[in-house]
């Protein structure tokens, strides 16, 4: 990896040079596509809530919160007992 490449990586990534200098290229290829990955999905995100500002914007009535977004609710946790088992299978010991 030439110096400059390695700019660009760090501007990409947002991380020290130090650190991007001292990594293998297998690391560094999946810091790019995860940190690409997330770039993706933000955007699609602000594109998102544009389309939807743009929807309600012409509504005479906006509509309940929850018909609009839907959410996938998770099941709460069952007690005292649920959350000591999670922990420990959490924690592996």
């Amino acid at each position: 990896m030439t110096y400059d490449d390695a700019l660009s990586v760090v501007a990409l990534v947002r991380m020290p040079l130090e650190h991007i200098l001292s990594m293998t290229p297998c690391e560094i290829a999946l810091i790019v596509d995860k940190r690409l990955e997330v770039e993706a999905s933000l955007q699609r995100t602000i594109i998102s809530a544009g389309w939807l500002a743009a929807v309600l914007e012409r509504q005479k009535r906006i509509p309940p919160l929850d018909k609009v977004i839907r959410v996938r609710r998770k099941q709460a946790v069952g007690g005292r007992e649920e959350l000591e088992r999670l922990k420990e299978e959490l924690l592996g010991g």
